[in-house]
């Protein structure tokens, strides 16, 4: 960091008082903080992290400077050293007044095949950190597992359930999936039935694996009681929000059974609850449609449940669908697989968590197992007009969002997020022009150029930009 940006970062701290996700404040007045939490917690985020050495969060944010740089330096090193794997901190120096010096130490993330970061006399469970917010906590063993679990490639699908019998797999199902697998696999074809279960990853040990028990048992919650797929609708655009009878849910079922009957179940059940839109085409037709894109909704329940973690540490969680008045979030246990950002979804493959499970509910029909569920998402909410799904992962969970019209409502059709998500299906100047209230003229040079010359918004003909067969579309 060069000595301008830390002085304009240390002047926003004070400014602003205020730590944040990468931004750590210390006392360093009187001697040398401990911040092995904060190593660890930096080290394993994607983005580090900065410590800033020399501000009194507790005292006003006041800048009292570090005691001692060089001797400040040296035992923030040791402390480095302490962690598995080294952190290998980038100090800079400021003297923010004469003789009173802040000092910043860039905290680079860990590799991700090397995660997670720990503090190495505490072992593993004890000093490994994650960062919430501007707090430093303690990983869960869930989060730690899961880090071992992609180190490892455990396959939790093909878990044995020995408590299971084969007696719990439905023969519809079952037949089902095996004609399907040898249509689509002909070596199967002269293996008896049992060593093709055996081969697709649905028996082990002459026993149901997990991958087995889930989508050919009509029963899976008999040893699995929590695996099922809970359905909410809040009255309201946070939990908590009551309706007018004072009711917390105006709809709450949980929905249990083999996988693709849970999720056809849970489906059926989310349509019957959204709302529905007139909505006037651009053929001047009036058509009903329901606030979000079926098929948006069905394949984010079909990646919930497949792609969900099934480990010990989260088979008492169910996957969770909360429907709020201006948005839809569909949760499951587990974050993404390996080291890829939510927003490259789409663009970037992960890695499948459970392979077999995947491959059983493309036999069955029940998914193409060709990695379209995302683009899929995408494509129904842009032909919507809806904002572009936003995908998260929040410490273990992996949570699927979708904003409806009253989301767009109540930012305004002006709101430069809503013309975006209109746009995302190519629109003329009259089409923004209706959509925004306003005349064309007004519409073009208040809202529009603004947008094309910041580069959110493109031309479909660029090389005649006042062409009447102009249209504008968003990235």
């Amino acid at each position: 960091m060069e000595i301008e940006e830390l002085s304009a970062l240390v002047n926003e701290v004070i400014d602003r008082k205020f730590e944040s996700q990468a931004i750590e404040l210390k006392k360093a007045d009187g001697g040398c903080p401990k911040c092995r939490d904060t190593l660890s917690s930096f080290s394993n985020q994607d983005e580090g992290g900065t410590i800033l050495f020399g501000i009194d969060e507790e005292n006003g944010f006041n800048v009292n400077g570090v005691y001692n740089v060089a001797d400040l330096e040296k035992r923030i090193q040791s402390q480095c050293s302490e962690m598995e794997p080294p952190v290998r901190a980038v100090f800079t120096e400021l003297e923010f007044k004469p003789g009173v010096f802040v000092v910043s130490a860039e905290i680079p993330a860990c590799f991700y095949a090397k995660r997670p970061c720990y503090y190495r006399p505490a072992g593993r469970l004890g000093g490994s950190y994650v960062r919430v917010g501007e707090a430093d906590e303690k990983m869960t063993e869930f989060e730690i597992y899961s880090y071992d679990a992609w180190h490892n490639r455990v396959r939790e699908d093909l878990r044995v359930i020995k408590e299971a019998a084969f007696i719990d797999y439905d023969p519809a199902l079952q037949g089902k999936l095996l004609d399907n697998a040898r249509k689509n696999r002909p070596n199967l074809q002269s293996i008896s039935d049992a060593q093709s279960l055996e081969l697709l990853g649905l028996s082990k040990e002459d026993k149901p694996t997990l991958a087995g028990l889930i989508t050919l048992s009509h029963f899976p919650d008999a040893y699995f009681p929590r695996l099922s797929i809970n359905v909410v609708r809040i009255p309201g655009k946070e939990m908590g929000s009551l309706a007018d009878n004072g009711a917390r849910f105006t709809a709450n079922r949980s929905f249990k059974g083999a996988a693709g009957e849970m999720i056809s179940q849970a489906y059926d059940f989310i349509l019957a609850n959204l709302k529905h839109y007139t909505i006037i085409g651009e053929d001047g037709r009036r058509a009903d449609r329901y606030e979000y894109p079926p098929i948006a909704i069905r394949e984010a329940l079909l990646n919930a449940v497949e792609h969900r973690d099934y480990s010990r540490y989260s088979e008492s969680i169910p996957v969770v669908v909360e429907m709020y008045d201006d948005r839809i979030e569909i949760k499951n246990p587990g974050g993404i697989l390996g080291d890829i950002d939510p927003s490259q979804l789409g663009e970037i493959t992960p890695e499948t968590r459970n392979p077999a499970l995947v491959t059983a509910m493309e036999y069955l029909g029940e998914s193409e197992n060709r990695f379209s569920g995302i683009p899929t998402i995408k494509k129904a909410l842009e032909d919507f007009s809806l904002p572009r799904p936003v995908f998260e992962v929040r410490r273990g969970q992996f949570a699927a969002i979708f904003k409806n019209l009253d989301y767009l409502k109540e930012k305004g059709h002006s709101d430069p997020e809503s013309i975006i998500a209109f746009c995302q299906k190519p629109k003329t100047r009259n089409e923004l022009a209706a959509f925004l209230g306003v005349g064309v003229n007004y519409a073009m040079r208040k809202f529009v150029d603004p947008l094309v010359k910041e580069g959110k918004l493109l031309m479909s003909i660029p090389q005649k930009p006042q062409s009447p067969l102009q249209k504008f579309f968003s990235k």
